[in-house]
């Protein structure tokens, strides 16, 4: 798979209700929900069997149904309890089963009616939790029913080439054209818009059967746009490019799509890094609002530095600067609009740049499109230093708020806790000062990694540690009875301890982190004298026997200014 420097709508790999990028939401809805069962026997106890005949590739159809079900009922639950960080990804473990599935698999009945149930079913799990949550991002991608590349439209189904024509082909009359440049005439633009057909198709599509989606992602941006357009304006280029992530992300910061591209402005992990977005074991800035904006800004910067016009700037933010080169170069032109009718581009970026125009024209004058914005009351919340780990759970707790609270307003926390070193945390208005005295009396912890193998379950690895399941499971923002996942790291706790002075036999220290083995020493006494576990011990230096050496160094603990990775 080429990757794109901001391949996130090209792939349409988010199409969650609400907090998506809009190209995926359109395309999950386009597919709607049909399909019918397959015919199925009863079993005498009751369990469902697949009538004779059917290829074995359905019963792996079948088991894999059963996990995903597992997955959704697991996220239902951990939203139910207030834990939106593991309900996502519950979500999207369980919209993974679909994608991963390949071959014949897809093509029968069962698999578009169980996808689009469970589409239909995590929408409902989120509306549920009540109107104080942050709604989740539904990274469903649109399951191929072909052995086709992600990277091809599959024929015959809702796709975005569908959806292309339909904007492309837009007709407005001259009464919605006159009617819409009255209402443009009347607003203050930085940012050419053009009202040709495209844009009167985008804005159409969006002041009429996407109108409700709409008004969500505009009402959740704007607390966040005077900031956003500020940044903007800072970096030297249009304001009204702030409204781009109503196209990207529906703003929502915690947004993530199949391509991995994460945030309001929907980088993947490489431009993210390219940007100084730090991604780490604990935090990943791309979630971050206002330092992916300052990056955003450099990057749309950039691309208008290559191509000296707004529209390929935009289209190159969407497909890379690469691919709208070649195509410059193939047409032998530099209007969008031109290449917009060519086959250069896919269907995907040639309705980009329309919708963004689109969300511009609406955004400016909402209720002149009848899109109601909520105007709920924002309060902009007081940001504390912190310099080591303490538990979401515990910061909430400080600040008489719940942990849920915390989450919102700190999406770039990738862990149920604060990094190890210096991180500026955000806590409800008015809470600061009695959250940092609140922390000054609480333990920190320290956290050691853990790669989750074959055969580990949350007991076992307590044991392995000497640390309970539930604290375990409390700092990865997971329950007793979450599913481990192979090759994940898990964060292991363990209390900061004092390190007691000892003579003879006793600590070589060298520092709080490490220790010198000297005669006598055995594992045991060194785990016991750090407040730790053999087994951790074993771990952290990839020991595979409790044999020493005079001189040796070991590592007892991670530091508590070091990350993570």
């Amino acid at each position: 798979m080429v990757d794109y420097p901001l391949m996130n709508t090209g792939y349409c790999a988010t199409g969650r209700a609400f907090g998506v990028p809009f190209f995926c939401l359109l395309l999950v809805l386009s597919f709607g929900v049909s399909g019918q069962a397959a015919a199925q026997t009863v079993n005498p106890d009751g369990s469902r069997a697949l009538d004779p005949g059917v290829p074995p590739v359905l019963d792996v159809l079948s088991r894999e149904l059963e996990r995903a079900e597992t997955l959704f009922k697991e996220g239902d639950a951990a939203l139910a309890d207030g834990r939106e960080i593991r309900a996502r990804e519950a979500f999207d473990e369980a919209l993974d089963v679909f994608v991963d599935l390949k071959g014949s698999a897809n093509a029968d009945p069962r698999f578009q009616a169980a996808y689009s149930s469970l589409i239909d079913r995590i929408k409902v799990a989120e509306i549920a939790a009540g109107p104080g949550r942050q709604t989740l991002p539904m990274s469903a991608p649109f399951p191929q029913t072909q052995a086709d590349s992600p990277l091809k439209d599959p024929p015959g189904t809702g796709t975005l080439a569908e959806l292309g024509d339909r904007i492309e082909n837009a007709n407005p009359s001259e009464g919605a054209r006159e009617s819409n440049e009255a209402v443009l005439g009347s607003e203050l633009l930085d940012l050419p818009i053009e009202l040709n057909d495209q844009v009167l198709g985008a804005i159409d599509l969006y002041s009429g059967r996407f109108n409700k989606w709409f008004s969500q992602a505009l009402s959740r941006g704007l607390p966040h746009l005077p900031r956003i357009r500020e940044i903007l304006s800072e970096a030297g280029i249009p304001q009204d490019l702030a409204y781009v992530p109503i196209v990207e992300s529906a703003f929502n910061p915690s947004a993530l799509s199949r391509a991995k591209a994460k945030g309001l402005w929907q980088f993947i992990p490489s431009t993210g890094r390219q940007y100084g977005l730090k991604q780490d074991f604990y935090v990943d800035e791309r979630s971050n609002m206002e330092k992916a904006t300052l990056a955003a800004a450099q990057y749309l910067k950039r691309l208008y530095a290559i191509f000296g016009d707004w529209n390929l700037a935009l289209a190159g933010y969407n497909a890379g600067e690469g691919r709208v080169q070649r195509a410059i170069t193939k047409a032998r032109t530099t209007d969008f609009w031109a290449l917009a009718r060519t086959k250069s581009f896919r269907a995907e970026t040639k309705n980009y740049v329309p919708l963004i125009h689109a969300a511009i024209v609406i955004a400016k004058s909402p209720e002149s499109y009848g899109i109601d914005v909520s105007t709920e009351a924002f309060t902009v919340p007081e940001t504390i230093q912190v310099a080591r780990s303490y538990p979401i759970s515990t910061v909430a707790r400080c600040a008489s708020a719940e942990p849920s609270k915390i989450r919102h307003l700190n999406p770039e926390l990738r862990r149920g806790m604060t990094p190890s070193s210096a991180f500026d945390l955000k806590v409800p208005a008015g809470s600061g000062e009695r959250v940092t005295a609140c922390l000054a009396g609480v333990r920190a912890m320290d956290f050691t990694r853990h790669i989750v193998e074959r055969g580990d379950t949350l007991s076992k690895i307590a044991n392995m540690f000497g640390v309970s399941a539930f604290e375990i499971a409390r700092a990865n923002d997971m329950t007793l009875n979450s599913m481990l996942r192979l090759g994940v790291a898990l964060a292991i706790p363990r209390p900061l301890r004092a390190l007691t002075a000892k003579t003879g036999a006793g600590l070589n220290k060298t520092d709080d982190s490490s220790y010198k083995i000297r005669k006598g020493d055995t594992l045991s006494s060194v785990a016991a004298s750090h407040g730790t576990t053999v087994a951790a011990i074993k771990a952290l230096n990839g020991l595979n026997s409790t044999r020493l050496s005079i001189g040796q160094v070991l590592r007892v603990a991670l530091t508590t200014s070091e990350s993570l990775p």
